[in-house]
């Protein structure tokens, strides 16, 4: 094995998460009060494409690869 590389260890719950997404058929990420640029760096960890959407005053940023999709709501302005 290379020196540079780590062996990485999970945590109890990134197990879990790689459990259930082999046992779905869909999974989903959301994530609420963010700003901008928080929520659209966000959904673009999964690729590009990503949407804006707004209703009434919510607003957020969405993004679908596969069988993934993530989900960023922009904090509300005072």
């Amino acid at each position: 094995m290379n020196k540079r590389m780590k062996k990485k260890y999970l945590t109890e719950d990134e197990k879990k998460v790689l459990e259930l997404y082999h046992a779905t058929q869909y999974i989903e990420f959301k994530s609420h009060e963010l700003s901008p640029d928080e929520a659209l760096k966000l959904v673009e960890r999964l690729g590009k494409g990503a949407g804006y959407y707004s209703h009434n005053t919510v607003k957020w940023f969405n993004c679908i690869s596969g069988k993934i999709e993530v989900t960023a709501f922009i904090k509300e302005e005072a």
